[in-house]
């Protein structure tokens, strides 16, 4: 049982471990078992949230690896490749299958998903685990992954920069690595926030990374020098910031709050623009059009809102999801959006009319996050069961 997300049981077992040495003792011991025996996994993790809660700091290491790379012989001298059809193919950690023929692999992980990205050319692709861990694929066989260790708690988030050279990430411990995504190292650890980051998103030029925090507060930090530039408060919102986007021009940042709103701010001066106001719950994911003449933002409340980012208004409100929309992402070209939620469902919207053309179904968790790749083809779909899809856009 993971305990890591329930305040109470953590609190019990906080109070213990300050009471009772051999209970910390205890905890050490679950850690230094995950070295053993990747069983002790959810064990180990939630020891370390207890420890790090009485102010023993442990890190657990998910060695940094580039996985083997098994392959199978086609018939005919075909090239070697893992997408073998009705076959497992093992790939570090994670399991990729193909299911039946023409369709593309489904990503078994060893825990939930939290985050999924393609990189800007759609060669590569990360995914962020509950176990603090990030894998990157080659989307050319979906093999060779790259595990990357750094965090000690939930990625909540991962994003490319503009050209790809870079990984950002952001995770309940606080903090936001940028990493190197070709040799897999970290670049800088940026650490002024005071509670969970949620989210963090490139600027268009690459040079700064926005990070959205549970402490009510969006930094902005130079890529570069890793020094944080603003501090963009909110006085009045009684809840977290839980999403961030820029602007395709950069001079503009959307964030989504726990108190149903969405805030624009100008990043040049830090002030706020503008509240955009018609959820009547938290603000779970915001983005801008590959224009910037619209703004989606994802609720609780069960729908999809699109704003018009110059007048502000609300242009479509789009009801479709049974539960919490959790997710959105426009498509490259801005004609469609995809948006999961709760119910388990990736749902296409043709942005013109504001209408469902597709429900996508498979997951058996919610859905955490969803990305189209950069040439329109599919849709990946992370979720809490453990598994990234990949949906074929041109199949029907």
């Amino acid at each position: 049982m993971d305990f890591r997300n329930d305040p109470p049981i953590l609190q019990f077992l906080e109070e213990r471990a300050k009471s009772e040495p051999m209970f910390e003792t205890q905890l050490l011991s679950y850690v230094k078992l995950l070295k053993t025996d990747d069983k002790w996994r959810t064990a180990a993790f939630n020891a370390r949230a207890i420890l790090k809660r009485v102010g023993v700091r442990v890190q657990i290491s998910i060695s940094l690896r580039r996985t083997q790379h098994i392959s199978r012989n086609l018939t005919r001298g075909a090239s070697s490749s893992t997408m073998v059809h009705g076959e497992q193919v093992q790939s570090g950690n994670a399991q990729i299958m193909t299911g039946q023929s023409g369709e593309p692999p489904v990503i078994t992980e060893d825990g939930a998903v939290r985050s999924c990205a393609f990189s800007p050319d759609g060669k590569s692709f990360a995914v962020g685990l509950d176990d603090g861990s990030i894998n990157v694929y080659s989307t050319s066989d979906w093999g060779g992954t790259w595990t990357l260790s750094g965090h000690d708690d939930i990625v909540q988030h991962v994003v490319y920069s503009p050209m790809g050279d870079r990984i950002a990430s952001a995770s309940q411990d606080k903090t936001v690595n940028i990493w190197n995504s070709g040799s897999g190292s970290v670049v800088h650890t940026l650490k002024e926030h005071a509670d969970w980051i949620h989210c963090v998103a490139f600027s268009p030029q690459g040079d700064q990374v926005a990070s959205a925090s549970d402490d009510h507060t969006v930094k902005l930090w130079n890529v570069e020098t890793g020094n944080c530039l603003q501090t963009l408060s909110c006085e009045n919102s009684s809840r977290g910031a839980l999403c961030v986007a820029y602007s395709p021009t950069g001079k503009h940042i959307a964030s989504g709050y726990g108190d149903n709103k969405v805030r624009l701010w100008d990043t040049a001066s830090g002030g706020r623009c503008h509240e955009l106001i018609g959820h009547i719950q938290p603000v779970k994911d915001v983005k801008f059009s590959p224009k910037g003449d619209e703004i989606a933002s994802a609720s609780d409340d069960g729908t999809v809102r699109l704003w018009n980012a110059k007048t502000r208004a609300c242009r479509y409100i789009l009801s479709g999801h049974e539960s919490g929309v959790l997710c959105v992402s426009f498509s490259p070209k801005g004609d469609q959006l995809a948006s999961g939620g709760i119910d388990k469902a990736v749902k296409v919207w043709a942005i013109k009319k504001g209408s469902c053309i597709r429900t996508l179904k498979g997951h058996i968790g919610p859905i955490t996050s969803v990305a189209y790749s950069p040439k329109d083809k599919q849709i990946a779909s992370g979720s809490t069961d453990k598994t990234v899809r990949l949906w074929n856009l041109d199949s029907k």
